[in-house]
């Protein structure tokens, strides 16, 4: 019988990954949701939450998500019902749609990402709301990445 072979592994052979949250700031009412990501960084896309507060007026609103990078969109979701009026909702986008924050307002799940997105140097998360009211207004954004650090880099 063969002896089973000796593996030494190194930190450079696996490099350490933390899961990370950051928090966006917020966009002015009315406005919607654009992040960059900085330069010199490199994330697995996690997951990202957001909370939408509509204002008193009625309207035929439709959430579509995107995420581009260099060579366009990688991603685009919308929900299949706008958002109505005077609702606040919290939105969950997760590659397995397992992701969950919650709280008294409903959760709006989108369709998944892939599990293997990666997002360079200025790649982009961004929402565009059809019919977006002056009074609404996108808050407690976190996106939920996988950061790779390696020593000696």
């Amino acid at each position: 019988m063969r002896p089973f072979p000796a593996i030494v592994q190194t930190p450079s052979d696996h490099p350490f990954v933390s899961v990370r949250d950051i928090n966006i700031d917020n966009p002015a009412a009315g406005a919607e949701i654009n992040y960059v990501v900085p330069v010199g960084i490199q994330w697995k896309l996690n997951a990202l939450f957001f909370q939408l507060v509509t204002d008193a007026n009625v309207a035929a609103r439709l959430l579509h998500l995107y995420v581009a990078n260099s060579y366009g969109i990688v991603y685009h979701a919308a929900n299949a019902t706008g958002p109505a009026e005077n609702l606040t909702a919290l939105y969950s986008i997760a590659p397995s749609n397992t992701y969950r924050q919650g709280g008294a307002a409903p959760v709006v799940i989108f369709h998944g990402w892939p599990d293997n997105l990666i997002l360079e140097e200025g790649a982009r998360i961004y929402t565009v709301t059809d019919n977006i009211q002056v009074g609404d207004q996108f808050s407690a954004i976190t996106l939920q990445y996988q950061s790779i650090d390696i020593e000696d880099r």
